[in-house]
């Protein structure tokens, strides 16, 4: 998994993190994409959520 390769930390501070991706695809899910994100971003702790 490349995107976990780009996660900032020692090794013990990422011994329970995970890599969570979220990417609508076009023309197979992407109709009501916004509001699904909104969503999914409504469920996630913000302390996940890097701005």
């Amino acid at each position: 998994m490349t995107h976990s390769l780009h996660r900032i930390g020692s090794e013990e501070s990422l011994k329970n993190d995970y890599v969570f991706l979220c990417t609508p695809a076009n023309g197979v899910n992407n109709k009501g994409a916004a509001q699904k994100l909104v969503e999914i971003l409504d469920i996630l702790p913000c302390s996940c959520i890097k701005k």
